[in-house]
């Protein structure tokens, strides 16, 4: 007697269990669900966030290349008016600590450095050609762009010149153009009112490690 009264006691049991470890299963896969399509959404936020800051800082970078070589080309014939210049432009972007132009080859290059009394050229910085010669076949390849119609910013691995990073592009077939910023103060000072308005867009500020 006792053996059925077992069976349908363990029946029973099952029977109750069944239907609640269906529905713990169901839930936890529902979790792991909505938890792949949060991680999912995400990440396609973080990499519109990316995109957006990235696509900034290349405009920033490039608008100060455009107005520097502006002052260049217009001031060529009077080096005073060219350097008040620049030195005028310097201070208004404590960013940018110099720009320098390069011939094709890499073996001639002008600076334009910043100093207390102002702008001061010099002709073949040897720091600007070693930095040059290292990421020769970057620049090569920054050529073969241009040769196609196509113009791009690169940063260069700038070992040499320390706590800087020197980002270039190519002019045409003879020249090129570098400039030198400062990394943090760029972040701080140029970035940073990009970074504020995400929150205002409903995206997740993306967490930023150095």
């Amino acid at each position: 007697m006792s053996k059925p009264i077992k069976k349908i006691g363990l029946f029973l049991i099952i029977i109750i269990l069944l239907p609640i470890i269906f529905l713990t299963y169901r839930e936890i896969t529902t979790l792991n669900e909505e938890e792949k399509i949060l991680e999912e959404i995400y990440k396609r936020q973080l990499d519109v966030i990316l995109f957006s800051v990235n696509q900034y800082s290349e405009d920033v970078v490039r608008s100060w290349s455009f107005r520097l070589l502006s002052i260049v080309e217009s001031y060529r014939d009077s080096e005073k008016s060219m350097n008040e210049n620049i030195n005028s432009f310097y201070k208004e972007n404590s960013v940018m600590q110099y720009m320098f132009l390069s011939d094709s080859s890499l073996a001639v290059n002008k600076a334009f450095m910043r100093s207390r009394e102002g702008t001061v050229i010099i002709k073949d910085n040897q720091d600007i050609k070693l930095v040059l010669e290292k990421n020769n076949k970057l620049i090569l390849r920054l050529y073969r762009y241009k040769s196609s119609g196509f113009t791009k910013l690169e940063p260069l691995n700038s070992s040499v010149l320390k706590e800087t990073q020197v980002l270039v592009y190519v002019l045409d077939d003879r020249r090129l153009c570098g400039l030198v910023i400062d990394p943090q103060d760029f972040v701080r000072d140029v970035l940073a009112s990009k970074l504020k308005v995400l929150p205002e867009r409903n995206l997740p500020l993306p967490c930023l490690t150095r």
